[in-house]
């Protein structure tokens, strides 16, 4: 049993130690993007908007397009 809480114990250490460095560096990188090369950071945002935005519902890239029936 302690052999067991302690394999639980270091899964979850990894996992949490591995989601704040994928979380550091995505910042990292945003932070690089934003200073590095303004073209780039409008890109991505135009990107992620036109992606997810309710607004753009009716291009085929948006996760709330639905094709036409024929």
């Amino acid at each position: 049993m302690k052999k067991i809480l302690d394999l639980l114990g270091k899964t979850f250490i990894t996992l949490v130690c591995g989601w704040v460095i994928f979380a550091f560096s995505l910042v990292t990188y945003g932070i690089y993007i934003h200073f590095a090369d303004e073209k780039k950071e409008q890109q991505l945002a135009n990107e992620f908007a036109w992606k997810f935005d309710g607004t753009f519902k009716d291009q085929p890239g948006n996760i709330w397009y639905r094709e036409p029936k024929k």
